[in-house]
């Protein structure tokens, strides 16, 4: 057996036994709510997406749907709004949706990689939509009782499932950020393992992994054949 260390397996903060990185899939690095976050970004981003171009196709028919007698009295019931401003707002509307969503997917991609800063802008920006929707929920419930049928359907419909899943997505992403602390302190005390053990490795004289080097041998003494003898 050999008398130098080898390097014992670290500690996480949740307690599991990991191993130096390079062993990936032979544990789990504690980075699962991070990873189900960027993907929730993801779907976030692309219904965004689908929701603004809707929008985008609402506004530049907005003439055309005014034209339709029940339409146009279902707005007018809602809205005081002209037609011509309310295609602008659409449109508006629409274009801030896809830059919203595209930077939503771009944050996804690096929580996914557990990246602390865009997890926290990430956390920012889904609490800001949060915030919309649910003031927007409570709107929409204050006003239901001037839909029936479809309208008020399409309305809560409408109003309630973005606020759940920035809710979900909110959830998801406080994790994250605990699951990226943990992961960092874990690789800081990797290091300082590491960096400890190459310490113990000067100091028995080792330059790399395994037995130290054996001292060349001695010179042979004379007489043996190698060295002339001396004349008596």
């Amino acid at each position: 057996m050999s008398q130098y260390p080898s390097i014992p397996p670290y500690q996480t903060p949740g307690g599991a036994a990991q191993y130096p990185t390079g062993y990936r899939g032979a544990y789990d690095d504690g980075l699962g709510p991070a990873r189900a976050a960027g993907v929730m970004l993801f779907v976030v981003g692309g219904l965004g997406i689908l929701g603004s171009l809707c929008l985008a196709v609402v506004g530049a028919m907005f003439q055309q749907l005014m034209a339709q007698p029940d339409f146009a009295r279902g707005f007018g019931e809602a809205s005081d709004m002209s037609a011509e401003f309310a295609k602008i707002i659409f449109l508006i509307l629409a274009g801030l949706g896809v830059l919203f969503s595209v930077i939503v997917i771009a944050l996804g991609a690096f929580v996914r990689k557990g990246g602390m800063a865009s997890t926290i802008i990430a956390l920012i920006l889904i609490s800001l939509a949060e915030l919309y929707c649910a003031f927007n929920m409570f709107y929409t419930f204050g006003k239901s009782r001037e839909m029936n049928g479809s309208r008020l359907s399409g309305a809560i419909c409408g109003a309630v499932v973005p606020t759940i899943l920035f809710g979900v997505l909110i959830f998801l992403l406080i994790k994250s950020i605990a699951a990226i602390r943990a992961y960092r302190a874990a690789q800081y005390q990797q290091q300082a393992q590491m960096w400890q053990y190459q310490q113990m490795q000067q100091t028995y004289g080792q330059p790399g992994y395994g037995y130290p080097q054996q001292p060349p041998p001695p010179p042979p003494p004379p007489g043996s054949g190698n060295y002339p003898s001396s004349q008596m």
